[in-house]
C-alpha cells in the first residue's frame, strides 16, 4: 500500500523522512505485511533494490534510482548544488562521453524528457528511465547508465560551464508570483527549520559560481551505495532483473567522505494566534489560509500509524465536503480546500485555504473560522460519517480491482517514493483486508477526536497572501479580523436530506436497433432508430474500468460571434450546478458508494459528456447521464461563481508572460479569428442565465448522441443499458459532419507583447503554416519533421546557447478547419535573448532545407515515436478520444487506427525531407513574443 490515505492530498513535495532513519529500510520491523509480489533486498555494499513484474503496458519497463541527496543536505555554500548535480550526471560518465547519452536514449526508442528524466526534492534526487523494451540486454544497459549516474559521473569542467546556463534558464523559467509567495510563506510557517532556506532550485549566486570542485565534493560524499534505492518494474523477468542488479551494482563501493550535513532545526513555537501577510500584485486573487503546525516524532510504518492517518484523511474529506457545500449555496470565496499532511515525517501540517477577491478576504476568513469552530464544538454528523466510509471503502475496493493493470511508470514512481520515505509497501489486497474492517468500525467520536488532534484552534497561523494591498499595519489589521472571526458564535448545522438519486423514471423504449455493424479494429457500432449511435470496443488495458464519451451538437468552431463565451460559460455553469432537482452535495452523498464520474465539456467540433466507472457501476454512469440530459442544473449561484472564477483566471493570466501566451497566441496564429480568442469576463457577463438554459435545452433535447465506450465490460450488458437509456426517444436530429467557416494562418508576421511584471521572463512562439490532418500520411510526415526540429532546438538553443531550459516543437494539424494547421516552436527564455532565439529558429528551418535530414537524426526521431505509438495503442484514452469519438461522422479515423503503426513505419528520411522542403520556408515563419517590461535582473528570493 502506498499510503493511499496520507498521500491522497495532491501536494508538490514528497513526504520523505529527513535523516538516517530511512537507511534502515527494508529491515524496519512492522506489523504490516510487505507486498510479496515485490522482490527486495540489500546488497553487501548497502545498495537496496525492489523489483516487480508488471505488464501494463506490454514490453515496457521503468527503472527509478533514488538517492538520499536533496537540498536539505546542502550547506549554505551549496544551495542549488544537489539540483545542479542532477543535471551534470547526464553530461558525461565512464561509459558515455559528453553529448552521447541523449543520442543513445533516442536510438533505442526513448524520448528525452518523457522517457528519461530526473527530479530533485528537499531530501532526495530521483533518476528515471522508461525503456521501450524490458528485455535482458535493455535492462542491463539501463542499469549501467544508472550505475554511471550513481558512481561514475565525470563532471568535466567545460560541461559544468555549459550546463550552468541551462540550470539558470530553468531557474528563471520557474520564477513566478506563486513561487515567491511560497518562499515567503515557508519562511513564516517553518521558521526555525532548514526547509525555507533550502528550496531545491537553489540560489542564483551559488549556481553562477559553482565549479567542478564543489559539485564533485557533494557527489562523492552523498552518492554512496547505502543512500540509494533502485526500483525496477514492467514487462520483465524479475529473477533475471535481480541477477542484473547484483551484477551491475554489487561491486560499487565508495569511501564515505565526511559531510557537514546541516541540522534540520527546531520549529519555533507559535503560541496563540499568529498572522502573516504577503502582497503580490501579479496574482489575481487573495488567498486566506488557516494553519496548524507542530513537530511530531519520526515514525515507522505500522498499523497504528496508518490507521491514525486514515482517520485524519477521513476528517479532511468531510471538511472538503463542507467547503463544497458552502460554495454551492453561495460563498465569499471562489474555491476552498484543506489538507492534513505529515510533511517530511517530522511536521504535522493542517491547512484550510480559501481563494477570494481582496474585498472579501475578511468574509472568507469568517467562514473558514466558523467551519473549524463548528466542527470543534459540535462534531461531525452521521450522514458525513456514512459518506466518508463509503468513499474510503470504494478506494480500497478500486485499488484491488485495478491492481493487475496498474501503469508501469506510476507503479515505479509509487514504489520509489515509498522506499525513499522508508514506508512499508502493502499490496492492494492486503490493504483492503486489513483496513476495510477498521473503516467500518470508525465512529463519530473517533473522527471528532482526530479533528481535535490535527486542529488546535488556540495555536494557529492565519496567512493572507495575494493581491490584497494593505498599506498601513497589515499584520495588526489582519490580527484584528482574526480575533473577531474566532470570537464569533457559530450556528448549529441544518439537517441534511437523505439520498434522492436516482429520482427520474426511465420510460419504456420507443426505439430499437436499426443496424449493428462489426468494424475493424474490433469495434462494434450500433445505430438506433432514433438516430443515436453507439461505438464500443472491449479492452483489457485497465482491469474493471470503463471509459465513456457522448458527443452531440456543434462545438466552439460554430459559436456565434454575438454569443462569444456561451459555450465555455455553459459548461462551467452546468458542471458547477449538477442536477436541477437535487444539489451537488446530495448527489455526492447518493453516489458515495459508487465509482463513477461525469462532466460536461465543449471542444472545437462538438459538445460532450465524458466519464468513467468501475465495471460494476456502469449502469450508474448511464443513469447519471440520463439525469443530466433530462434534468440539467443551471443555477444562479453556479452562474455567479462561474463568472467570478472566469474573471480571476483571465486576470491572473494577464499578469504573467506564460498567461499572456496562452490567452493571445492562438488568435494571432488564426489571423485574430474570434473563435480562437479566450473568453473574457466582459464577454461572459453578456451571456444571461436564460441564454444558457436555452442553449442547453436545445442541444440536450434535440441532438442525437454519438456514444463511445471502451474498457472492461460485458458486451451484452452494455447493449442492454444502451437500449434502456438511449432508446427512449422516438427521434433526434441526425448526426452530421458540419464544416465551420475557414480560418487563416499568418505568414511572415510578427507580434510582440510586453507584460508589466517583475518576473524577468520571455516566451517566443514561432509558427509556420502546414495543413489540416487530411491526408493522414502528410500529417504523419510533418509530425516526424517536428520531432527532428525539436531535437535541433534542444541541441542549438538549450545545449549550445544555454538560452532556454526546455524548447519544443510540434505539428498541429486541424481535424475540423480545412487547410489549417501549423508547425510550432516554443522557447521560454530571457527578454534579452528573444532576438537571438528568433534568429536561431530561422537558421534551424533554413538549414533543414539546405543541409537535409541526416540518417542519425531520422533514426533518433522515428524510434521514440514508434515506441510511443506502441504504448499509446494500449491505452483506453487513445481508443476513446482519438479513434471512436466522432468516427461515425468521420469514418476515416478507423482507418487511421488500423494504419498507425504501418503508416509511421513506412516513412523514410526522403519522404519527411520532401514535406519539410514543401512547407518549411523561413520567410513564412510568424513570431509571437511575450516578454516582461522590466528586464532588470532579479533573483528568485526578491
Amino acid at each position: 500500500m502506498k499510503k493511499i490515505f496520507v498521500f491522497a492530498v495532491v501536494f508538490f513535495i514528497a513526504a520523505s523522512a529527513f535523516g538516517e532513519q530511512r537507511l534502515k529500510w527494508p529491515e524496519i520491523k512492522t506489523d504490516l505485511p510487505f507486498d510479496n509480489s515485490i522482490k527486495y533486498n540489500r546488497l553487501d555494499n548497502g545498495f537496496r533494490y525492489l523489483i516487480k513484474k508488471n505488464n501494463t503496458p506490454e514490453k515496457r519497463a521503468a527503472l527509478y534510482l533514488g538517492v538520499m541527496a536533496g537540498s536539505v543536505y546542502e550547506t549554505e555554500e551549496e544551495r542549488g548544488i544537489a539540483h545542479f548535480l542532477e543535471h551534470m550526471v547526464f553530461c558525461g560518465s565512464k561509459n558515455f562521453k559528453p553529448g552521447e547519452l541523449i543520442n543513445y536514449f533516442q536510438k533505442i526508442g526513448m524520448d528525452f524528457g518523457a522517457d528519461t528524466n530526473a527530479h530533485t526534492g528537499f531530501d532526495e534526487t530521483v533518476y528515471k528511465i522508461y525503456l521501450p523494451q524490458g528485455k535482458k540486454e535493455d535492462l542491463k544497459d539501463a542499469m549501467i547508465i544508472l550505475n554511471d549516474f550513481a558512481f561514475n559521473a565525470l563532471i568535466p569542467e567545460e560541461e559544468v560551464e555549459r550546463e550552468k546556463k541551462v540550470v539558470l534558464a530553468e531557474m528563471s523559467a520557474r520564477d513566478s508570483a506563486d513561487y515567491r509567495t511560497r518562499v515567503k510563506l515557508y519562511n513564516f510557517l517553518f521558521d526555525g527549520l532548514i526547509l525555507p532556506k533550502r528550496f531545491p532550485i537553489g540560489e542564483k549566486e551559488v549556481v553562477e559560481n559553482a565549479d567542478q570542485k564543489i559539485l564533485k565534493k557533494f557527489y562523492n560524499s552523498m552518492y554512496t551505495p547505502e543512500r540509494m534505492v533502485l526500483a525496477v518494474t514492467g514487462d520483465i523477468d524479475a529473477d533475471e532483473a535481480e541477477k542484473l542488479v547484483k551484477e551491475v551494482f554489487s561491486g560499487e563501493k565508495k569511501e564515505i567522505l565526511p559531510k557537514n550535513i546541516p541540522d534540520f532545526g527546531k520549529l519555533k513555537n507559535k503560541k496563540g494566534i499568529q498572522s502573516f501577510y504577503h502582497f503580490e500584485k501579479e496574482t489575481a486573487s487573495t488567498s486566506v489560509s488557516i494553519n496548524f503546525i507542530k513537530e511530531i516524532d519520526i515514525f515507522e510504518s505500522s498499523f497504528s500509524f496508518e490507521s491514525k492517518w486514515l482517520k485524519r484523511y477521513m476528517v479532511s474529506l468531510i471538511l472538503n465536503y463542507r467547503l463544497n457545500s458552502i460554495l454551492e449555496k453561495g460563498a465569499p470565496f471562489e474555491s476552498a480546500n484543506n489538507f492534513t499532511f505529515p510533511f517530511m515525517k517530522r511536521i504535522l501540517w493542517s491547512n484550510i485555504t480559501g481563494k477570494t477577491s481582496p474585498e472579501n478576504f475578511e468574509k472568507t476568513l469568517f467562514v473558514l473560522a466558523e467551519e473549524l469552530k463548528k466542527i470543534n464544538e459540535q462534531g461531525f454528523h452521521e450522514f458525513e460519517l456514512e459518506r466518508v466510509k463509503n468513499e474510503v471503502l470504494k478506494i480500497l475496493e478500486r485499488d484491488v480491482e485495478t491492481s493487475n493493470t496498474r501503469d508501469t511508470k506510476s507503479l515505479a514512481s509509487s514504489i520509489i517514493s515509498s522506499a525513499m520515505s522508508g514506508d512499508i509497501i502493502v499490496s492492494p489486497e492486503d490493504s483492503q483486508k486489513i483496513f476495510s474492517p477498521f473503516v467500518k468500525k470508525v465512529s463519530l467520536e473517533d473522527l471528532n477526536n482526530s479533528f481535535r488532534e490535527i486542529w488546535d484552534l488556540k495555536n494557529i497561523s492565519v496567512c493572507v497572501t495575494g493581491n490584497l494591498l494593505i498599506e498601513n499595519n497589515p499584520i495588526e489589521k489582519i490580527s484584528a479580523s482574526v480575533k473577531k472571526a474566532f470570537l464569533q458564535e457559530v450556528k448549529a448545522d441544518e439537517k441534511k436530506s437523505g439520498k434522492v438519486f436516482p429520482y427520474l423514471e426511465i420510460p419504456e423504449k420507443k426505439s430499437g436497433i436499426k443496424e449493428k455493424i462489426l468494424l475493424e479494429p474490433e469495434i462494434t457500432r450500433i445505430i438506433l432508430e432514433n438516430n443515436n449511435v453507439i461505438n464500443y470496443k472491449k479492452t483489457d488495458f485497465d482491469e474493471n474500468k470503463v471509459f465513456f464519451k457522448a458527443s452531440f451538437g456543434k462545438g466552439r468552431a460554430f459559436e456565434p460571434k454575438d454569443k462569444k463565451g456561451l459555450y465555455s460559460l455553459s459548461s462551467r455553469v452546468l458542471n458547477t450546478s449538477g442536477l436541477d432537482s437535487i444539489s451537488r452535495e446530495e448527489l455526492g452523498i447518493s453516489l458515495s458508494d459508487k465509482d463513477v464520474s461525469l462532466k460536461f465539456g465543449v471542444d472545437e467540433e462538438s459538445l460532450y459528456f465524458s466519464g468513467r466507472a468501475s465495471k460494476n457501476d456502469l449502469e450508474t454512469l448511464f443513469m447519471l447521464l440520463y439525469h443530466y440530459i433530462n434534468d440539467p442544473g443551471v443555477k444562479q449561484n453556479a452562474y455567479e461563481l462561474s463568472l467570478k472564477r472566469l474573471k480571476t483566471s483571465y486576470e491572473k493570466k494577464l499578469k504573467s508572460v506564460d498567461g499572456n501566451l496562452s490567452l493571445k497566441a492562438g488568435a494571432f496564429f488564426a489571423e485574430n479569428d474570434y473563435r480562437f480568442e479566450p473568453v473574457t469576463y466582459d464577454d461572459a457577463v453578456k451571456i444571461s442565465l436564460d441564454d444558457i438554459k436555452t442553449f442547453i435545452s436545445d442541444n440536450f433535447k434535440n441532438k442525437a448522441f454519438e456514444i463511445s465506450v471502451v474498457g472492461d465490460f460485458d458486451e451484452k450488458n452494455l447493449e442492454e443499458l444502451v437500449l434502456k437509456y438511449f432508446a427512449v426517444d422516438e427521434k433526434r436530429e441526425k448526426i452530421e459532419n458540419h464544416i465551420p467557416k475557414p480560418v487563416s494562418f499568418p505568414k511572415g508576421k510578427t507580434k510582440e507583447i510586453e507584460v508589466d511584471t517583475k518576473i524577468k521572463s520571455a516566451f517566443v512562439m514561432a509558427g509556420i503554416k502546414t495543413d489540416d490532418m487530411y491526408p493522414i500520411d502528410n500529417s504523419r510526415a510533418l509530425n516526424l519533421c517536428a520531432r527532428i526540429i525539436d531535437d535541433r532546438l534542444r541541441v542549438n538553443i538549450r545545449e549550445k546557447l544555454g538560452a532556454a531550459y526546455s524548447p519544443f516543437a510540434y505539428n498541429n494539424p486541424s481535424k475540423i478547419y480545412e487547410n489549417y494547421g501549423g508547425l510550432f516552436m516554443g522557447v521560454k527564455t530571457s527578454p534579452e535573448t528573444t532576438e537571438i532565439v528568433k534568429n536561431e529558429i530561422k537558421n534551424i528551418i533554413s538549414r533543414l532545407r539546405k543541409e537535409k535530414i541526416t540518417d542519425d537524426e531520422f533514426e533518433r526521431a522515428i524510434n521514440p515515436l514508434l515506441s510511443s505509438i506502441a504504448t499509446q495503442v494500449q491505452k483506453n484514452s487513445y481508443w476513446l478520444n482519438t479513434v471512436l469519438d466522432g468516427s461515425f461522422k468521420n469514418g476515416v479515423q478507423l482507418e487511421w487506427a488500423k494504419t498507425i503503426v504501418s503508416g509511421y513505419s513506412a516513412l523514410t528520411k526522403e519522404i519527411v525531407q520532401k514535406k519539410c522542403d514543401k512547407y518549411l520556408l523561413s520567410e513564412n515563419i510568424s513570431f509571437f513574443t511575450v516578454k516582461s517590461e522590466d528586464s532588470t535582473d532579479k533573483s528568485l528570493k526578491d
